[in-house]
């Protein structure tokens, strides 16, 4: 049941978003540095949240014996997910090959 469930949840959370994160990226920086510029913040990103989870929960876990401390925590980098979700720019309607129309 876990593995099914951790199946799943990666296709449809972490892989279905993929897509709409590369499309949605490029568009947010000008056409000089695009690309440089998204793989910048892209695996930024990735570094500062995804590469220190473990080592975070390993020491929430050490340091309190219990998995709620653990889900709190899971719950609050959702929830600043959730938030940036909806003070992030729009980019529809906008011509994306003048650099003054890039954020």
């Amino acid at each position: 049941m876990v593995g099914a469930v951790i199946v799943v949840g990666m296709c449809l959370g972490s892989l279905g978003i993929f897509g709409v994160q590369a499309a949605y990226g490029v568009e947010l920086f000008g056409v000089e540095h695009r690309y440089s510029k998204m793989a910048v913040a892209k695996e930024l990103g990735s570094i500062l949240s995804g590469g220190t989870a473990p080592m975070i929960a390993s020491a929430v876990l050490a340091a309190t014996g219990s998995w709620i401390p653990l889900a709190i925590y899971f719950v609050t980098m959702a929830g600043i997910g959730l938030v940036t979700t909806f003070v992030a720019p729009e980019t529809r309607g906008r011509d994306l090959t003048l650099l003054e129309d890039a954020v």
